[in-house]
């Protein structure tokens, strides 16, 4: 995601080229399988996750060059790309791939964008490598975990956050409300809507949560994002056809994400950085979904959350409907987490991480 941002925003702002490298996964298949292994963790059992977390921590695979499987691959990779600069979004991309870049050409710069959204456990010692050329990270709080784990303070810098522009207008369309809703999706402007997320790798809990919010036997308007899962969409469907109080939308994978949240009064997601981050950048207040448990890179974003005083987590799916009772009877809840999510909006803007990369190639 962060990746494709910075493309996006040097395609607009800059005459630079920029190619993207999934680098673990295509380097080694170790590598490849321990992605896998990560998303279906994260789809079937998250609290499953701090087993995983804790041994890579503890691990490090990537933090030497000598210990890079498949670095052949990668050596490759730079040979046909020749950067001058190589901007890590990963945690476990910053030393001994960085080592291997630096062993290839002494000039090319390495850094990190770290999107994460606060430190403490859950903050991977593997983002923060204190000879990296720069360390951006998206909030100060993680700015000051980096500075712990020995980051130089002249090479650490709070950017913001770095999503796709259409995420950054400050100027809202007004009416695009009535026109998301009403002309796309044959919904009311005036009912309480809310949004349920799937993550990037299909973390749902769809039709359970559903379920307990037809039991409040209050109206309701539900969209729910199904991804590339048409199974799940077929059964979201069905089901909405049968509930009398809830009317549902499935929709499968959108590249309109921006109209969704600023069109929506609720989103429900896992509390990964990605989502909350562009939440807030639309001022869409968030619930988080904790069913299974939260995963320790969640933590971070959740005590972003409590900080900002926004955000609670739900656990089992009756919780949810309790909450959205809880909206309906207190008109102030909504409003009041809207204003702290709003209130969270970093102020920087990326512009100030492309200036950032061009001085650390200067």
């Amino acid at each position: 995601m962060r990746a494709r941002a910075l493309r996006d925003w040097a395609g607009k702002e800059t005459d630079w080229e920029v190619m993207i490298h999934q680098a673990l996964e295509s380097t080694h298949g170790v590598y490849a399988f321990g992605v896998g292994l990560y998303n279906v963790i994260q789809r079937v059992a998250p609290v499953a996750h701090h087993a995983y977390f804790n041994y890579l921590e503890l691990a490090g695979m990537h933090r030497k060059a000598a210990r890079i499987l498949g670095a052949d691959r990668f050596l490759g990779t730079l040979e046909t790309a020749r950067p001058d600069l190589i901007v890590s979004t990963h945690a476990h991309l910053n030393h001994g791939f960085f080592e291997l870049a630096r062993r290839f050409d002494a000039k090319v710069r390495c850094g990190t964008y770290c999107g994460e959204l606060y430190g403490g456990y859950g903050f991977s010692r593997h983002w923060v490598n204190p000879a990296a050329d720069f360390f951006l990270a998206a909030v100060q709080p993680c700015t000051e975990q980096a500075l712990k784990l020995g980051m130089p303070e002249t090479n650490a810098t709070t950017a913001g956050f770095l999503l796709r522009p259409e995420f950054h207008a400050v100027e809202h369309d007004s009416d695009e409300r009535g026109r998301l809703l009403e002309g796309e999706l044959s919904l009311k402007t005036d009912l309480q809507t809310i949004l349920l997320a799937t993550g990037a790798v299909g973390a749902n809990n769809h039709l359970a949560l559903l379920r307990w919010l037809e039991r409040r036997r209050r109206p309701l308007q539900v969209i729910a994002l199904c991804g590339h899962d048409s199974a799940l969409l077929n059964k979201v469907q069905r089901w909405g056809e049968r509930a009398k109080y809830v009317v549902v939308r499935p929709l499968a994978r959108r590249k309109d994400m921006q109209r969704l949240l600023r069109s929506v009064d609720l989103l429900m997601a896992r509390p990964g950085t990605g989502t909350t981050s562009e939440a807030v950048l639309c001022g869409t207040p968030i619930v988080f979904n904790g069913l299974g448990g939260v995963m320790p890179q969640e933590y971070l974003t959740v005590k972003f959350a409590r900080q900002a005083g926004f955000g609670p987590v739900v656990y089992r799916p009756h919780q949810l409907a309790r909450l959205m009772d809880r909206i309906s009877d207190d008109d102030t809840l909504l409003p009041g987490w809207r204003a702290a999510v709003e209130s969270a909006r970093p102020r920087e803007h990326p512009s100030l991480i492309l200036d950032r990369l061009a001085k650390a190639t200067a």
